[in-house]
């Protein structure tokens, strides 16, 4: 599956996978994979060898850990935070 996300990434250029993504391969969903790997993160923290290579691995393609939905909400929680609006009630 790393494969698949290299190619991927470089014909994209990021690793943010469609759940619709078909590459014709019989290998498994593509999608399920990354956000499986998101999920890795924590074990590879708590020290878990084989997550830490992996997690090598994919911070090379600039994995994104957080979900695409989680990324637009915290640009969008952020924009709000440099607007300064001023009520009067």
């Amino acid at each position: 599956m790393c494969t698949r996300l290299q190619h991927f990434h470089a014909i994209h250029n990021h690793c943010q996978v469609p759940s619709n993504y078909d590459d014709d391969s019989n290998g498994g969903n593509l999608n399920k994979w990354v956000r499986a790997q998101r999920k890795l993160v924590d074990r590879a923290e708590d020290g878990d060898p084989k997550c830490l290579e992996r997690k090598r691995k994919l911070d090379l393609l600039d994995f994104e850990y957080d979900s695409p939905d989680a990324i637009k909400w915290l640009a969008l929680y952020q924009s709000l935070q440099d607007c300064v609006c001023w009520l009067d009630i």
